[in-house]
């Protein structure tokens, strides 16, 4: 008959047994033997069972890749499930996406006084006009009290009008030409250029609507108008910018406006017509350029005095400052157009209709260099 191992037990599993059966003799006990048979067993120590443990293991599907395999075999492979071993009294580490307080939106900030002087003093500056002389005088004899943010009245009647206009130009140029209720157009141009299509979609829905009433409430009362009440004109102004800022004047939007001019020009190709169509998108260029270049300028100390502790320089305010300036636009990085070639702004068309190079380039000299 094989010969059965001795029984191993855990530390202190027989002490508990002797427990159960409580206090008896030794003959007793002898009785117990010969009646049930068996072997004494081994009870083993505390470090015994604390070395003989097995280590912790998680199961997890992974990428098993063999050495000298193609790239290709190993990514047509599906994933494995196989056991990793864990290492004890390990911590977990949280990543976390460290944010600047001061660019962090939601922490409120506080102006200080000389922070605010020059605020206001830079935005009293003849580029701008935003404060005039006697508000920052104001500013200035302000030291223990905080006066209402008044805008400039001259402001408001005249470089708000102007701006105003540059948007207002470029939008109707574009609503014009490749209106939103013209389905046949619309999905020509999207078929054309899916690019094109986006980012004159972006042009043509800027909210030009919410810009006018809320410029003619402002202008109702001039005098007493603070920095706060500008808030959605900026919002409106600044957010299709925003969409559109990764993009170059020359390849993005200029090349669009010339996919658009294609199309018009294979739907009418009378020369009267296409004259007709050069001017307004060579308005819209305009409109658009001195928007991007100018207007994205002139409004930014609006920008600084509702969204930094600090005044800074032009470019420095808004890279320090961008997740509170997309916090303001309610917007994110994943909605800004991203950038493509020349060639892809066309590759979605089919290869028979789409246009060579020559074709795309037209009339190169009936458009506003961008500079």
């Amino acid at each position: 008959m094989a010969k059965v191992p001795k029984a191993i037990y855990a530390p202190g599993e027989l002490d508990k047994v002797r427990q159960n059966l409580g206090s008896i003799d030794k003959d007793e006990a002898k009785r117990m033997v010969e009646i049930l048979g068996g072997e004494v067993g081994l009870e083993k120590t505390h470090v015994e069972e604390k070395t003989r443990q097995k280590p912790k293991r998680r199961n997890e599907l992974v990428d098993v890749h063999v050495k000298g395999s193609s790239s290709h075999y190993s990514r047509g492979q599906p994933k494995r499930r196989v056991e990793l071993p864990v290492e004890e009294n390990t911590v977990e580490k949280k990543k976390r996406i460290i944010i600047d307080p001061a660019d962090d939106p939601s922490i409120p900030f506080k102006l200080p006084y000389k922070e605010r002087i020059k605020m206001d003093r830079f935005a009293a500056q003849p580029e701008f006009e935003i404060k005039n002389t006697s508000q920052v005088f104001s500013s200035v004899l302000s030291i223990f009290t905080e006066l209402p943010d008044y805008v400039n009245p001259e402001f408001i009647h005249h470089r708000m009008k102007d701006i105003y206009q540059r948007i207002e130009m470029l939008v109707t140029s574009m609503r014009t030409l490749f209106p939103r209720n013209n389905v046949q157009r619309n999905e020509k141009v999207k078929k054309t250029s899916g690019f094109a299509y986006s980012v004159l979609d972006i042009i043509r829905y800027w909210n030009i609507e919410k810009i006018s009433s809320e410029l003619k409430k402002i202008q109702s009362h001039p005098r007493n108008v603070k920095v706060s009440e500008f808030a959605d004109i900026l919002k409106s102004i600044y957010k299709p910018l925003f969409i559109l800022d990764k993009l170059d004047l020359e390849v993005h939007i200029k090349g669009s406006f010339k996919m658009l001019f294609k199309v018009l020009s294979l739907e009418n190709a009378a020369p009267e017509s296409k004259n007709k169509n050069q001017e307004i998108l060579r308005n819209a260029l305009s409109a658009y350029v001195a928007i991007k270049r100018d207007v994205h300028y002139i409004l930014y100390p609006m920008l600084m005095k509702l969204l930094s502790d600090r005044w800074m320089t032009y470019n420095n305010f808004f890279i320090q400052k961008k997740n509170r300036y997309m916090h303001f636009l309610s917007v994110s990085e994943p909605d800004q157009i991203l950038p493509v070639s020349r060639e892809e702004m066309v590759k979605e068309m089919p290869a028979e209709e789409q246009p060579s190079v020559e074709d795309t380039v037209v009339d190169e000299d009936a458009f506003l260099p961008v500079g």
